[in-house]
């Protein structure tokens, strides 16, 4: 593990040491933190479903319009024919089909671009990952790379029954609280809520 610049270890106050995996990142996907991203893991599969029975609606629909023209001209169009005919109004029905397959399948997607990338950087799985925490700054450190910054980064805390959320930007970081190596979570809630605003 790489030693940190910002924070030694005599500085240090908590320390929580623990190893990203595949199957860990995969099961926090499943099961995220925040409210919205609850919500839309509810919404998407919703939405990929009515976006697929539109799609295949109208497909059902152009089907019939050119089967009742055939019937009428008893002649029987070829598929590039029957494409032609349709034109653009193929467009949105398959646009419907694309974008609710894709509502079933981006998150995956997204994880698996992730995990490529770490796997690319990091090299393979475990990643193992350290966070210390000292008087005045943090450190995140991970194979060869160490981030230190100040409290003042950190937008919000929070608290589950088995995490310490600690939202920077537009991420929030998951501290396991079997992973707390140095200090405990209570004392760590006590000690960053007079940091950070601890929101419960």
């Amino acid at each position: 593990m790489t030693q940190y610049q910002n924070v030694t270890p005599e500085e240090a106050r908590f320390t929580v040491r623990f190893a990203y995996t595949s199957d860990l990142l995969k099961d926090w996907q499943r099961h995220p933190v925040r409210t919205s991203r609850k919500v839309v893991r509810i919404i998407r599969p919703i939405m990929g479903v009515v976006l697929i029975l539109v799609g295949l609606w109208n497909l059902w629909l152009m089907g019939r319009r050119i089967c009742t023209i055939e019937q009428y001209l008893d002649f029987r169009f070829s598929f590039l024919d029957r494409v032609s005919y349709l034109g653009w109004e193929l467009l949105l029905p398959l646009l419907c089909l694309v974008v609710g397959v894709l509502e079933f399948f981006i998150d995956r997607i997204r994880l698996n671009r992730s995990l490529k990338r770490m796997q690319k950087e990091l090299g393979p799985e475990p990643w193992p990952v350290e966070y210390r925490f000292g008087a005045d700054r943090f450190t995140i450190s991970q194979a060869d790379t160490s981030t230190s910054m100040v409290y003042s980064r950190i937008a919000s805390v929070g608290e589950t029954k088995d995490f310490v959320l600690l939202r920077i930007a537009k991420n929030v970081f998951r501290l396991p609280k079997y992973a707390f190596v140095q200090g405990t979570p209570q004392e760590f809630m006590a000690f960053l809520g007079a940091k950070v605003p601890v929101k419960k």
